[in-house]
């Protein structure tokens, strides 16, 4: 059956200097001359003094003064890396499913053995060997874990024109569906609704994706039969959910 198969400012101080412009002062050279005057006596002769140059006079104001202060050096923020705490551990998920050997449906009349399958060479999950007979997806969940757990069976089979699940359209919400493993723990699941999909279309993340509840949904064939591909048209999805365990 192939199913539904992540500084700072910086200011920069710009530290001026005050130019103090040095005024030169132009030095004025005197120059004193003497004429000497005839006499008939010795005339002392008088020495000129000599020239001197009179230095202008030096003020504070003009030698330049150094800044007294020095510019503040710029200061930039490193930083500080955040210490960020490892994540929480996740809770582990307590395994409280079982391994299903035993299928019954009252309201249906199945009472029947759970074969254990996996996946089909083209990846849909397989089918029982015996067509009275149901089979749970032991790559998924297990009944009675949070998620999908998922059997199917057969509507019928090769001259045998009604196999386990042949009624299983006939399930109403409200009927109990019971599921046991090979210790006699049984879970019982309650239908709430059911749909029919093309072969190629049914969703296969509702059927067999996770859930915050146990659901067990089963599976059989519907519609017409490809007698060439050997397959129906159509498949038969009823949902259950965990209401007693």
């Amino acid at each position: 059956m192939l199913l539904v198969a992540a500084c700072g400012d910086t200011t920069n101080s710009t530290s001026q200097a005050r130019a103090i412009n040095i005024t030169t002062v132009a030095t004025t050279t005197i120059a004193i001359t003497t004429t000497s005057v005839a006499t008939t006596t010795d005339a002392p002769t008088i020495n000129a003094p000599a020239p001197t140059t009179t230095s202008a006079p030096t003020t504070e104001a003009d030698t330049p003064v150094a800044p007294t202060t020095v510019p503040p050096t710029p200061t930039i923020a490193v930083p500080t890396a955040t210490n960020v705490p490892p994540p929480p551990s996740p809770t582990p998920i307590p395994d409280v499913g079982i391994l299903p050997t035993q299928l019954r449906i009252p309201a249906i009349g199945v009472d029947t053995k759970v074969e254990h399958v996996g996946r089909t060479a083209n990846g849909a999950m397989d089918v029982p060997k015996d067509v009275f007979n149901v089979a749970w997806f032991d790559l998924g969940v297990k009944p009675g874990n949070s998620g999908n757990a998922v059997i199917d069976g057969h509507l019928d089979g090769y001259n045998i024109p009604a196999a386990v699940f042949i009624n299983l359209d006939r399930l109403q919400p409200g009927n109990k569906v019971y599921v046991r493993d090979s210790k006699n723990k049984e879970l019982t699941f309650e239908v709430y609704g059911k749909q029919v999909y093309d072969y190629d279309k049914a969703p296969l993340d509702k059927i067999f994706g996770s859930a915050f509840e146990s659901h067990l949904n089963l599976i059989t064939c519907n519609g017409t039969f490809d007698s060439k591909n050997k397959n129906y048209s159509q498949r038969l999805v009823v949902f259950t959910k965990l209401v007693n365990s």
